[in-house]
């Protein structure tokens, strides 16, 4: 297939996906020269959407589903874009809930090839080519709201051509280094670059960069901080919310981390959404996202997570803790694989001490890992295995674990969709 032919088109979204793979000679490129200029030519138009853009290190998926459900529920139609899938690459865009065809995907693919062709041929990456057709189908649906899962950093990421209404920060850690910066002030300023002058913003960390503060100050952008504009507290059973607007005593704890739901409550208050603990309760109650501390299955109990980097492992441990707590007789057989650009030492680091046993599992691709390699990183000369396959590993922990114990797979979302395929998982 040559990559610029418009005569060899593609005709299903999976060979779609196969040219997405050959028509850039790199996986990422940032810098938004290149999609700025394939987007002028296709003349999206949002102006009829409010569109929120969430960036951040941990908490981009649940945020974005979390403000779906809730906005969804109030009875506003609601359209987004996020990435990574899963399972099907129809999952990145979703409408009222529902995935597009694949025949929609096509043609929106269709679109953006005839117009990265149109005039000077424009290379794209496979994530770019994404993002355009993402907005592409964005933009026919003019939904009330429309939400848009940033993807690498902020500043140079695909996403960050959309004019945002109001841009979000939810987490700023170590993550992508050899992109964004060896420090959480350098990976911070690229985070912020998602505020614009004069818009506003929400940053959900505990303690932001002074870079992110320092940017939204520049460009005159106000920004509501975590804990000083608006705060929250956890409680055992559940949580309290405050800000200028509401008070909520007895919120009902979301199966996501508390500080990013705050963070989605105070979202929507700038956005001028009524909200009432009622309403709220009964979405939260309700609450999952495939691969986010998600069980699938039960004796032995296997949880999902896609964590993968310090921070994420920190909010993991908290939970492991709480189970082993209300379970002391169960045992946690980890399953995990990471990609190379991954600091899984100190990731897993922050799990030390929890797990029965770790099955290290091979990735292949162009960014895997050997666990043959991999298996060094595990902390403190616990018991580990080195496994050829993310389902092999998978396999060795459902052989060794009781009714009563857990397997925990995290790490990649290949290590999740691996074990979800294994376990024979749709996602609807």
């Amino acid at each position: 297939m040559e990559p610029s032919s418009v005569a060899t088109k593609p005709e299903s979204l999976q060979a779609w996906l196969q040219y997405l793979e050959i028509i850039h000679p790199a996986n990422i490129e940032l810098g938004l020269a290149r999609v700025q200029t394939v987007f002028q030519r296709l003349q999206l138009n949002f102006s009829q959407t409010k569109t929120i853009l969430v960036g951040g290190t941990n908490g981009k998926g649940t945020t974005c589903r979390l403000l779906h459900d809730i906005l969804l529920a109030q009875g506003f139609s609601v359209s987004s874009y996020n990435s990574p899938h899963l399972i099907d690459y129809t999952e990145r865009v979703t409408v009222n809930a529902k995935h597009l065809s694949e025949q929609a995907h096509c043609e929106a693919f269709t679109a953006i090839e005839a117009a990265r062709l149109d005039g000077d041929e424009i290379t794209l990456t496979y994530f770019e080519m994404g993002t355009l057709a993402g907005l592409y189908l964005l933009a026919q649906v003019q939904a009330d709201y429309t939400i848009i899962e940033v993807g690498l950093g902020g500043r140079l990421d695909a996403t960050n051509i959309i004019e945002p209404d109001i841009s979000v920060i939810t987490t700023v850690d170590l993550d992508h280094t050899d992109w964004l910066g060896d420090t959480r002030e350098k990976i911070g300023y690229e985070k912020a670059g998602i505020f614009r002058a004069e818009g506003r913003a929400v940053c959900g960390d505990l303690n932001p960069p002074k870079s992110v503060l320092a940017h939204a100050e520049l460009l005159g952008c106000p920004i509501s901080i975590s804990q000083i504009d608006y705060s929250f507290q956890e409680l055992e059973q559940s949580w309290r919310f405050t800000n200028s607007h509401y008070f909520f005593a007895e919120l009902v704890k979301p199966a996501m981390p508390i500080q990013n739901a705050a963070n989605v409550l105070q979202v929507l208050t700038e956005l001028g959404i009524d909200l009432s603990e009622p309403a709220l309760n009964k979405v939260f109650a309700d609450f999952t996202l495939p691969g986010r501390w998600q069980t699938v299955a039960n004796e032995p109990e296997v949880i999902l997570d896609v964590g993968h980097n310090p921070q994420a492992a920190g909010y993991l441990a908290k939970q492991l803790n709480a189970l082993l707590a209300a379970n002391p007789d169960a045992k946690i057989y980890a399953v995990v694989g990471m990609l190379q650009d991954k600091n899984m030492a100190a990731t897993l680091e922050q799990l030390s001490g929890i797990f029965e046993h770790w099955y290290i599992a091979s990735i292949e691709g162009p960014r895997g890992t050997d666990s043959k390699e991999s298996i060094h990183t595990v902390p403190n000369n616990e018991p580990a295995s080195a496994c050829c396959s993310i389902v092999d590993a998978f396999n060795q922990a459902l052989s060794q674990a009781q009714q009563s114990d857990v397997v925990f797979a995290f790490g990649s979302f290949y290590v999740i969709a691996d074990v979800m395929s294994a376990l024979d998982i749709k996602l609807t």
